[in-house]
């Protein structure tokens, strides 16, 4: 019991998940630009953060064959994910507003060992999207987004200039003041899809 509640103290009780659910039609589902902030405008809410799915693989050299991507996937997130979700990096530090927009990269912890990277000290590249993307930084092992782990995370402004990313995020991160969570959470939907509150979880 005493290390539940340790655990909870440490990463909150006030963190909520906002993805696109399974509307009635395909057409025009999934979330939309205007999620984000419309949520941040919530009395209750006290952070959001997105992160947005990129149709790209990351590789250890640009030898590598193109079917081997051993299972990482590529994600742009916004640069305060991090603080969002309680989480930390393991080895050199996360996106920056700055590094954002240039081709860097923040390796989830199971990304950087199946690519065999076990330092991120601004040496060390990865083949992403047909390009070189410097590791800036190496996450530690996620307990709230486990999807993380697996997944090389870039910069939205890069993702969207150069990897064909569009504005449209896969999944919202929000913290609520933990009195609130539960009022923020039935609101949340409408919020983030006025049209298609049904589509939203």
């Amino acid at each position: 019991r005493s290390d539940l509640v340790a655990t909870l103290d440490r990463l909150g009780t006030n963190l909520l998940t906002v993805s696109a659910g399974q509307g009635l039609f395909d057409a025009g589902s999934g979330l939309t630009a205007d999620a984000r902030p419309m949520i941040g405008r919530i009395g209750a809410v006290e952070q959001v953060a997105s992160v947005t799915a990129v149709d790209a693989n990351v590789y250890r050299t640009d030898l590598v064959p193109e079917e081997e991507s051993g299972g990482i996937s590529v994600v742009a997130a916004d640069v305060n994910l991090l603080a969002t979700l309680g989480a930390s990096v393991q080895s050199g530090r996360f996106l920056d507003a700055a590094t954002a927009a240039y081709p860097a990269t923040v390796l989830g912890a199971i990304a950087a060992a199946r690519l065999g990277i076990a330092r991120a000290d601004g040496t060390q590249r990865v083949w992403l999207g047909d390009e070189w993307f410097v590791v800036v930084g190496i996450l530690a092992p996620g307990e709230l987004a486990g999807d993380l782990d697996r997944a090389a995370v870039v910069g939205l402004p890069m993702a969207q200039a150069r990897l064909g990313a569009d504005d449209q995020p896969s999944t919202l991160y929000v913290r609520a003041r933990p009195a609130q969570i539960d009022a923020v959470a039935d609101v949340l939907p409408a919020t983030a899809r006025p049209d298609a509150p049904e589509e939203v979880e």
